[in-house]
């Protein structure tokens, strides 16, 4: 028992002091006092401009950190911040970040994030620094009612270096897009998934998309493709096939194509993005494509090959036969049309077939032996 209650006793005192450290630290140490130093630092390690709003704290949940308002970071030469933090929590070797140790550890966490238009919530960060490389191993989030997993490194020499490997997962598309406010004639609605190796360097942004090279991958599920109505290019084909009127133009408000999966992996070169297994499934159809997209021009080059029902195409059109659709131009305003070409070849052939079944039945009816066989042959090649 007299052992029990030195130790409770111990354990008593222990804490008592923990409280008593804390409360001094919360009384008597102004974080303010961080504020030039943590700047001056960030500016030294990376050449960022680190900038930070309001008066600083201490927080002690769930570690021993201080507690920042709000803060921004803007690339070197640059008025505009890239990256908007706001309430975070930065638990760091503080002595070690201010008296410029070359390796340092920290965690951040961050209740709200915006990187250009992108905004993410919850975002919890483990850093590690040593020789002018920052890594970020593990980063999670929270975004657009989704979540985002991965890690990143930076390296700061004269030319900044990142690499990333990062997944999101079941993100909606149409919020997303709609932060990113791109004016393309082309959007995506849906639920995404999203898996990206990539790396770059530069000191803007276009040469950061000049510079970037890796892979992806894309999952889409109960979409709607806002821009393309493939249902109606296939119905224009199909009276192009079967040589009846085109069917009136679409409105706008029509021009839209729903489908229950859209999926593709792509190679990223040089800022150019591209792919050759664009697969879209879709109730009356089945959508094949390949192409590419550069990302500081925005110039797409994109062909399809849409397989529908074959109970929406004329008897006559064979089943293994496709329609074939172009996507070029501008990513704004992109020319989306059937590929007359090869709608004419297809026609052709579809004659051509005709010719030969014709001449078939009358070698059959009419030169028998060796001879019609031959002649049969002959049509079959």
């Amino acid at each position: 028992m007299k052992f029990l209650r030195i130790t409770v006793t111990v354990v008593a005192l222990l804490l008592v002091v923990c409280i008593l450290a804390l409360a001094c630290l919360a009384i008597f140490v102004d974080p303010n006092k961080l504020k030039p130093a943590l700047t001056e630092a960030v500016k030294k390690r990376t050449g960022y401009q680190l900038t930070i709003d309001g008066d600083l704290s201490w927080a002690f949940y769930p570690h021993i950190s201080v507690k920042i308002k709000h803060m921004s970071l803007s690339e070197p030469n640059q008025t505009q911040a890239f990256l908007d933090l706001t309430d975070v929590k930065m638990a760091v070797g503080l002595s070690a970040l201010l008296h410029g140790d070359k390796k340092l550890n920290g965690n951040l966490h961050i209740a709200h994030v915006q990187m250009g238009n992108i905004k993410a919530e919850q975002v919890s960060v483990d850093m590690h620094w040593q020789d002018r490389v920052l890594t970020l191993d593990p980063i999670s989030a929270k975004l657009y009612q989704g979540s985002f997993t991965g890690l990143a490194h930076g390296r700061f020499d004269n030319v900044s270096q990142w690499d990333w490997n990062v997944s999101f997962d079941n993100i909606q598309l149409q919020a997303l897009l709609a932060d990113l406010k791109t004016t393309s004639k082309l959007s995506l609605s849906g639920l995404g998934q999203v898996k990206m190796n990539m790396a770059t360097q530069g000191q803007d942004k276009a040469s950061f998309l000049n510079a970037l090279n890796g892979t992806a991958e894309l999952k889409i599920t109960n979409g709607l493709i806002d821009g393309i109505n493939l249902n109606y290019l296939v119905q224009t084909a199909k009276a192009l096939l079967n040589k009846q009127a085109e069917p009136a133009a679409q409105p706008d408000n029509l021009q839209q194509t729903a489908f229950d999966s859209l999926s593709s992996s792509a190679v990223i070169k040089q800022g150019v993005i591209t792919t050759n297994n664009i697969l879209l499934l879709a109730p009356a159809f089945l959508a094949t494509g390949e192409g590419s997209l550069a990302l500081n021009t925005q110039a797409i080059d994109m062909k399809l090959q849409v397989k529908p029902q074959q109970n929406n195409m004329p008897a006559s059109v064979p089943p293994s036969w496709t329609i074939p659709i172009l996507v070029q131009g501008n990513l704004d305003h992109p020319d989306i049309k059937l590929n007359m070409g090869d709608i004419r070849a297809m026609l052709l052939k579809q004659e051509i077939d005709k010719v030969k079944e014709k001449a078939r039945e009358v070698i059959k009816a009419h030169i028998p032996g060796k001879a019609g066989a031959f002649l049969q042959n002959l049509l079959s090649g």
